[in-house]
């Protein structure tokens, strides 16, 4: 396996959260080339596979642009139903069992991020995401949507 870098992303001013920037796992590809390696928790249209140009600056790969798309999407949920983290896991294995990849994490506040594969159906994954923002488990957004339907 190759060795991993982690790419930072600035996220900007106007974000929910109050992080500045996120770092992504990434593999080496050439020159000034990385390929996404984790779904992002925070920064917008990237998605695992996504390979993008870097600067580097004091020795530090930062995001400059996406020059290929992978054809993975990226939704995040947010706990909003006050779960334990297990059962906000749990709740998000219908996601799983489809074929998604998920990540989970804790800011003071839990994210799961799941990445979508392009042989997914995209009318599947929101019929699941649709089913439990009805039942109070999480709010979900689209961070990069990159399926054609």
């Amino acid at each position: 396996m190759a060795d991993l870098v982690k790419v930072l992303i600035e996220l900007g001013d106007d974000t929910w959260h109050e992080f500045e920037t996120e770092s992504l796992w990434a593999e080496y590809m050439k020159e000034t080339t990385f390929r996404i390696m984790n779904s992002p928790f925070f920064a917008y249209g990237l998605s695992v596979g996504d390979e993008v140009e870097v600067s580097v600056d004091d020795e530090v790969p930062r995001f400059s642009k996406v020059v290929r798309r992978s054809g993975h999407s990226t939704f995040r949920l947010l706990n909003t139903a006050s779960l334990g983290t297990s059962d906000f896991i749990k709740n998000a294995q219908g996601l799983s069992a489809l074929g998604c990849s998920l990540e989970h994490a804790s800011f003071g506040f839990e994210l799961i991020s799941v990445d979508v594969r392009p042989a997914l159906h995209l009318s599947d994954v929101k019929r699941v995401l649709l089913s439990d923002v009805d039942k109070d488990h999480w709010s979900y957004e689209d961070a990069c949507i990159q399926h054609s339907s």
